[in-house]
């Protein structure tokens, strides 16, 4: 027991490791973002991730082996079209609302496998999407003369990067996980590069150092989250999935002096409840089905 309890214990500090590195990307995106041009700072980001994944890579030359580029063509532009979105969105809104905002990810994830995997949706999937969606109305407050439609460009951005998982899930099973971190950076970096250089301000030396951090803390976030998934299941650790929003009103707090809105807090009592019901649901299903 107490071996087990040790094994939970390294999942979950991986785990929340990797949640404060995603809370400070979305701080120096912010920042970044604000003197930057959007597409400037997707292009820095992803040249950086792979200068910082380079070294790996070599001591490894099969993870440049694929036959599947076609593939990690989409999945760049996807993660250019999402990660574009994501920096635009966050230049107006507060970074608390964004993850919140980013919490939904798992609904669309569910949609879009119902859409184009053909995967069935129970009624009580259907009835927390519901709720879901209710709760980003809430957090967007359109009704509000405060309404601020960059939320719903961060809404966008959600939707891209759910479509870029269940890519990830379902078409690319064989790759290497540095491979295809490689090539999804190569064609992110591809893809921003000459918008990049439509709206180009030359970067401070600060600027370049924050992207540097940016692109390596991208590959080490997710090392810390694949770590975590090797110590325990998913179901594990999806409560603690929101334990983000509490790290990033943090900083966002101490940086920017931001402090969550009635709406955002709101919408999160109801969003929280209604993910994570589905992640759960779902990692009870395929046990089920393991058996």
């Amino acid at each position: 027991m107490l071996k087990l309890n040790k094994i939970y214990v390294i999942g979950i500090l991986f785990y929340i490791s990797h949640l404060v590195i995603s809370s400070a990307n979305d701080i120096i995106t912010k920042y970044l973002g604000q003197n930057l041009g959007v597409n400037q700072v997707v292009f820095f980001r992803f040249m950086f991730a792979c200068i910082t994944l380079l070294p790996f890579m070599l001591r490894d030359l099969n993870s440049f082996k694929t036959n599947r580029i076609f593939v990690h063509a989409i999945r760049g532009l996807l993660l250019y079209g999402g990660i574009g979105l994501w920096v635009l969105g966050l230049r107006y809104v507060q970074v608390s609302t964004a993850v919140v905002i980013n919490f939904t990810i798992p609904i669309f994830i569910l949609l879009l496998a119902s859409i184009f995997l053909k995967e069935k949706i129970g009624m009580h999937r259907w009835l927390a999407t519901f709720f879901a969606f209710l709760g980003i109305i809430v957090v967007n407050d359109p009704t509000s003369s405060g309404f601020n439609m960059y939320g719903l460009v961060l809404l966008l951005a959600s939707v891209m990067f759910a479509s870029l998982d269940v890519i990830n899930k379902f078409f690319v099973v064989k790759e290497t996980m540095l491979g295809m971190l490689f090539y999804s950076s190569v064609f992110t970096t591809l893809f921003s590069a000459y918008p990049a250089s439509q709206e180009w301000v030359s970067p401070t030396t600060k600027d370049l150092i924050l992207f540097f951090i940016l692109g390596g803390g991208a590959n080490v976030l997710l090392f810390f989250l694949l770590k975590s998934f090797e110590n325990i299941d998913v179901s594990s650790i999806a409560p603690v999935r929101y334990f983000e929003l509490i790290i990033s009103s943090i900083f966002a707090y101490v940086i920017f002096g931001d402090i969550p809105d009635n709406a955002t807090i709101f919408g999160a009592m109801i969003i929280i409840p209604s993910t994570l019901f589905v992640v759960m649901y779902d990692a009870r299903k395929r046990r089920n089905s393991a058996k």
